[in-house]
């Protein structure tokens, strides 16, 4: 159960917000308490360590104890800082963006190393994610391709990870910049939902029926064959 405090979307320093576990059965629930919290500023900065200067990127912040409380992302900035954004004491998943290229292989809060965990932000926390370049690549045929390949890391930590990818006229493929990793991969026939990627149990459905391989920071070659789109 959330609450949230009457007034403008906009004026989000003065937002509270509060969560309340409820379990609901055959009876009544009387006396709950639901005690809310002003917002606070967050903010951090990012390492790019080999990455190319000049990276844009986000910083998610996802709510995991029912409040389902608005959170902007926050976003680096040209000097590496990250945007500052209202949000309220609570306990999140830090979910830094990966692109094609690029990566990210820590997530700090204080000091201490957070990816992957869920953490409680109070205010003074501070976040400081780094980044590496992302040099391996994943290329090879479909046999009869006539849909799109799908490569998706066993081990999902951030967002962003996955790719779809078309065949070529030849039925050959590639996905370069690809984060070193186990990932499973499979090539599906025509339709394809794309609503159905952002479902968990559907990725699910795509690690179990894909052909696993290794991508380190070098080329990685495999022969796939097409298979109908999970329901």
């Amino acid at each position: 159960m959330a609450g949230v405090s009457s007034g403008p979307v906009d004026a989000l320093k003065n937002f509270h917000s509060g969560g309340l576990s409820v379990v609901v059965g055959n009876r009544s629930g009387e006396n709950l308490q639901l005690r809310q919290a002003p917002s606070f500023q967050i903010s951090g900065t990012i390492e790019l360590g080999d990455v190319p200067r000049g990276l844009r990127t986000s910083v998610g912040l996802m709510s995991v104890d029912g409040r389902g409380v608005f959170s902007p992302p926050l976003f680096t900035q040209p000097d590496g800082a990250l945007t500052s954004s209202a949000i309220t004491p609570g306990r999140y998943l830090i979910l830094p963006q990966a692109n094609p290229g690029y990566y990210p292989v820590s997530v700090q809060l204080n000091g201490q190393e957070v990816f992957g965990k869920p953490v409680d932000l109070f205010p003074g926390s501070t976040i400081r994610v780094s980044y590496k370049a992302a040099n391996g690549s994943l290329h090879g045929t479909v046999d009869n391709c006539n849909g799109a390949v799908l490569p998706i890391p066993k081990d999902i930590r951030t967002l962003a990870f996955g790719r779809l990818l078309e065949c070529r006229p030849d039925g050959s493929f590639e996905a370069p910049g690809l984060p070193p990793g186990d990932y499973s991969a499979a090539a599906f026939r025509l339709p394809i939902n794309l609503a159905d990627l952002g479902d968990p149990g559907f990725l699910a459905k795509v690690i179990s029926a894909g052909t696993s391989v290794s991508v380190q920071q070098s080329a990685v070659t495999i022969q796939l064959k097409a298979i109908p789109f999970p329901e």
